[in-house]
């Protein structure tokens, strides 16, 4: 831990394979949800330990690079740091890799904020990062995240969703992972695996709840895909670019 780096071993599982046995999109962040989440545990900043103070952690901005395959019962090495961050910064960023033994199978980069219960982003000092941390900048993604644009059109309408039960995590609002999956379900199989994903990126704008209609749209622009789903007041609640090669 002296190091800023946090390590953990996976074993891929069924759950979190296409239907090939390759590691799926939707497990690699699985993945690195667990990450962070073991790794704020460990500096004694976990959820609960937030939730205490009347302070959340929220996820801005995912993107993550697949630079290789894992299949089925592979054994992975996860490694997360926290990237310097200025104490007056109100999001700051996250690295992470995944490695199968030294071939790296994805790299990915999270922009994260805290925000306290009447839900205003506070600076990175109020973050209760312990002062023994060393902030690392690992080789990773460093590039700014993708700007996107709420530009769809009717036309664009791909399908409508009602948020489940299940979508729900301890936040009350619609997992992360679930929009990933949402945006996939546009997609068949067969097409996903034979374009091979080569990045996934997604910003969340605000959360969805339990029940609320959901708009879904798609347009393509060359290799890229731009996804959007909108929440029950027409607005944009998360948009996402997929890139095939």
């Amino acid at each position: 831990m002296e190091t800023g780096i946090y390590s953990r071993k996976f074993i891929v599982q069924p759950d979190q394979c296409s239907r090939d046995a390759s590691l799926s999109v939707p497990g690699v962040f699985n993945m690195l949800q667990a990450l962070s989440a073991e790794h704020a545990q460990a500096l004694g900043i976990g959820a609960a330990a937030m939730a205490r103070q009347k302070k959340f952690w929220v996820t801005v901005h995912n993107r993550v690079d697949f630079t290789g395959r894992a299949w089925l019962l592979d054994q992975l090495t996860g490694q997360t740091w926290a990237e310097p961050c200025d104490p007056d910064s109100r999001t700051c960023f996250r690295g992470y890799a995944l490695k199968k033994g030294e071939e790296i199978v994805a790299l990915a980069r999270t922009q994260w904020a805290i925000i306290n219960a009447e839900g205003e982003a506070l600076p990175f000092r109020d973050s209760g990062f312990p002062e023994y941390y060393v902030f690392t900048q690992m080789p990773g993604i460093s590039e700014s995240p993708l700007w996107f644009e709420d530009d769809f059109e009717e036309t664009d309408l791909m399908c409508e969703y009602t948020v489940q039960s299940t979508d729900i995590d301890f936040g009350f609002h619609m997992n992360n992972v679930v929009y990933v999956r949402k945006f996939l379900d546009l997609f068949p199989s067969d097409q996903i695996l034979s374009s091979r994903i080569r990045s996934f990126e997604i910003h969340y704008v605000s959360p969805c709840k339990e029940q609320e209609r959901l708009k879904i749209y798609r347009k393509q622009e060359g290799e890229a895909y731009r996804m959007c789903i909108r929440n029950a007041k027409g607005q944009a609640a998360v948009m996402a670019s997929m890139r095939i090669g």
